[in-house]
């Protein structure tokens, strides 16, 4: 399956992205019933070609998609990374759309989905091919029962190290160029690099003068001989039997020199396991690029027959070495589990007994393993959000603050106030015990120092020799090294004569010359301690020095590189600040989730409020609003219902005083119409429509009357109009209405008061004018005392409808107002 892409992580990648886009794409059709049964199938066959993929990765790839911590290790590790989420959202993307009808909530779950789905399978199979290479590569290397491997080295070293022309390898001639590197080069050449077998390989000049010595894994030689075949390596207690290879140096067929190369002998008992080297990624140019599922396990442990394990060991099994040796045959392994959850593999060769514990990620890890791709899945998430919101983000932008709602803003806010001081403390934190850590680190390397020193001095004391460089040699600091944990490096005024790991100098990770400012610090001002910080690519470690009285007269420094310590400091702490900063993602997201429902808890009272009140405006007064649980919102919704209710008791009271009015003002013989400020007709009522019409055409009189009116002034006059081809006086008022610009014009038929007021007037003649005309008057007089009852009558009823016109014109303005 991986055949096309093994070799190219980019093109998986491009794979899976094809793969995804081809789902996305699917996923437009309209999911009918017969289609989410198609999903569900096609779902399921994906799900199971994803994890034989995942199978197949792991059995083929040299590189965990995994990242230990949130940042991959490596571009490949990355690429891989995106690789698997591209297929895993396409797989969850084939599903039926069931659940949440939410996009965003549905991306965040298929998030979710996508971890499961591809961690799960992928710690499983890489456990499983973990323990297949201990049981079926490492183990029968280890115990030498591959003697495949010892010819393959002899052949390797007979094919590249017959003779070494430097024509081939060093880019000018070798007169100008410092050689100090060249058993570091060859190394780098050579499949010895590949091989990971502890090597050391010397070169010296036509007159045996060492040019350049470089070892991984072993301590240096700087002895020479003619012959070849096996040699004992004796430190301490540890005795190793080496395969010696000699060669010849020339350049263009001229010899210069003269090399040799002890090689651990791959059958020799856990020859490859007894110097584990925990420099080696200082070395290989391209270590980033290795990382495997396979973690750097412990070194194996050998037990004799007896049950006494050879070297220290800190192994613990669930029963006795010699228990296992009886049950066991030679060649037959067994997996048992050991102490705290790990997995232990024994296997017993002729005579010994060899353990094999497999480096299991603990708990914490598998959490930060797992926190991280959730990580990396959520932000694959967010992206592909902020993709397909490319126009609102630009608009929300642009109106940044007022574009956003008070839900938005309020969970913006609550994220802040919670990011910025848990921010401000992870620093803190780490900082802190990234401190605490190096200080309990360099006390520790001060105490080994301390010893060392005593070790040395008492070792000087128990010999005869006078000068310090005859006994203490790079055998003694490797034993020393041993026996107190830490790599040790002597010092003679500047210049470097003994060290536990010569291949530190030979590769450049430490100095052969003692630093200046340490040099100062030591012998010019007498300092007991000093500390130096080294750099080598993107490792930093600190190395200490002590001053050490091995001879009178002279200067003698011991120094102590603190490489491995500030590895696992370094360790530690981007495992504490993994886990931090995964609490800090989550914290985030769980903030954002819990302003969202706080601002909802708010918004969704308010929001059915802004609906309730359109729909009072609309007339619309039985409304049912939920009352909110908290008090206060309660208490505002609960006086909203009642300001509703209230408008709508007002407003039927104002419908009946409508009808009322109407209902007067339709049957009052007055004419009543009411103008706006452009004097055009708003309403009238029935004694108008009959007096002007149904189209209310005034008459030319009144038109004349209304265009001499000045507006918001009350006038009034007699007009002489013709109703039904007769005579008849009104008297025409305009009333302007209060608090607005209409004004109500009032046509009063005054015909029969005016003649009545005549009438009156006759009556009412002095007794002079009766007496002079008696016969002209009394018809007169006759005719008046008749029509003084009428005149009283047609008063009382005027006088009457006055009032009630009075009382009416305040009506009609509430009526207008309430309209």
């Amino acid at each position: 399956m991986l055949d096309g892409f093994s070799r190219s992580p980019f093109d998986l990648l491009l794979t899976g992205a094809a793969v995804l886009g081809i789902v996305i794409v699917f996923n437009r059709w309209v999911p009918t019933p017969r289609l989410q049964l198609l999903r569900a199938f096609l779902a399921l066959g994906a799900a199971t070609g994803f994890v034989i993929f995942l199978r197949n990765l792991v059995d083929n790839s040299r590189v965990s998609p995994i990242p230990d911590h949130i940042v991959p290790l490596s571009v490949a590790q990355a690429v891989l990374l995106m690789a698997i989420l591209c297929f895993g959202f396409a797989v969850v993307g084939l599903a039926p759309r069931f659940g949440t009808r939410h996009p965003v909530l549905r991306l965040f779950v298929a998030a979710l989905v996508v971890v499961m789905l591809s961690y799960i399978p992928l710690n499983i199979f890489e456990t499983s091919s973990a323990r297949k290479f201990v049981a079926e590569t490492y183990a029968p290397l280890v115990i030498g029962e591959a003697g495949q491997l010892r010819t393959m080295i002899e052949d390797m070293l007979l094919s590249e190290f017959s003779r070494v022309d430097l024509s081939t390898i060093l880019p000018d001639d070798y007169t100008r160029m410092d050689l100090q590197d060249l058993a570091y080069a060859l190394w780098l050449h050579s499949d010895l690099s590949k091989l990971r077998i502890p090597a050391v390989i010397n070169v010296n000049d036509i007159f045996d003068h060492p040019l350049s010595r470089f070892g991984v894994g072993l301590p240096q030689f700087s002895e020479r001989r003619s012959e070849r075949g096996p040699e004992v390596l004796q430190v301490g207690t540890l005795r190793r039997v080496l395969m010696h290879h000699d060669f010849d140096v020339s350049t263009f067929g001229i010899p210069i020199g003269e090399g040799s190369i002890h090689v651990v002998n791959p059958a020799d008992p856990g020859a490859t396991a007894t110097y584990a080297d925990i420099y080696r990624d200082f070395f290989e140019p391209s270590f980033a690029d290795t990382t495997t599922g396979l973690r750097a396990q412990p070194s194996p442990t050998v037990f004799e027959k007896n049950g006494n394990s050879r070297g220290p060991s800190t192994l613990k099994l669930p029963q006795s070495p010699e228990r296992y040796f009886t049950m066991l045959k030679s060649g037959q392994g067994l997996w048992v589990n050991a102490a705290q959850g790990s997995s232990v593999y024994l296997r017993r060769s002729d005579d010994m007994l060899y353990a094999f514990p497999v480096q299991v990620p603990t708990f914490g890890q598998q959490v930060r393993r797992a926190g991280s791709v959730a990580i990396w899945a959520i932000a694959f998430v967010l992206i592909a959000i902020a993709i397909s919101s490319l126009p609102l983000i630009a608009s929300i932008v642009r109106g940044f603050p007022r574009s956003l709602d008070f839900r938005t803003r309020t969970s913006v806010y609550v994220t802040a106030v919670v990011l910025l001081p848990l921010i401000l403390f992870v620093i803190f934190v780490r900082a802190y015990l990234g401190d605490r850590l190096k200080s309990e680190y360099n006390d520790r390397a001060q105490t080994a120092l301390n010893t060392a020193e005593r070790v040395i001095e008492d070792y000087l004391a128990s010999t005869n020799s006078a000068r310090p460089e005859q006994v203490l040699d790079d055998d003694v600091l490797s034993w020393l090294a041993l026996v107190i944990g830490h790599d040790l490096h002597l010092y003679r005024d500047e210049q470097l004569i003994a060290s536990s790991r010569r291949d530190l100098f030979a590769a450049h990770v430490d100095s052969e010359r003692l630093p200046g400012e340490v040099y100062s610090a030591i012998v010019i001002r007498g300092r007991q301690l000093s500390q130096a910080q080294h750099t080598s690519g993107s490792a930093q470690f600190i190395e200490i020095y002590s001053p050490i009285t091995l001879a009178s007269g002279q200067n003698y420094t011991l120094a102590l590189p603190f490489i491995v310590q500030a590895r696992q400091i370094q360790a530690q702490v981007n495992d504490l600040a993994t886990t931090i900063y995964m609490l800090l993602v989550f914290v985030v997201l769980a903030a954002i989730v819990v302003a969202n429902r706080a601002a909802r808890t708010v918004t969704r009272p308010v929001q059915a409020l802004v609906g309730g009140a359109r729909a009072v405006a609309r007339g619309e007064f039985d409304i049912d609003v939920r009352v909110p649980p908290d008090p206060d919102l309660g208490l505002l919704v609960t006086t909203f219902r009642d300001m509703a209710q209230s408008i709508r008791r007002q407003q039927n009271d104002l419908r009946h005083e409508r009808d009322r009015l109407q209902t007067l003002l339709e049957n009052i013989n007055a004419a009543v119409v009411v103008l706006d400020g452009r004097m055009r007709v708003v309403a009238t009522n029935l004694a108008a429509r009959k007096l002007f019409g149904e189209g209310i055409v005034f008459h030319p009189e009144v038109r004349d009357f209304l265009e001499n009116h000045r507006q918001r002034r009350a006038e009034s006059a007699e007009l002489e109009l013709s109703v039904d081809d007769a005579a008849r006086t009104f008297r025409v008022s305009v009333v302007p209405l209060p608090d607005t610009d209409e004004e109500m014009l009032i046509a009063e038929d005054v015909t029969e008061i005016l003649r009545s007021e005549r009438l009156e007037a006759w009556g009412d003649l002095p007794p002079n004018i009766s007496a002079q005309s008696p016969s002209a008057v009394m018809p007169i007089c006759l005719c008046s005392s008749n029509r003084r009852s009428t005149t009283s009558f047609v008063r009382s009823k005027c006088s009457a409808r006055r009032r009630r016109n009075s009382a009416i014109t305040p009506r009609c303005v509430r009526f207008r107002r309430g309209r």
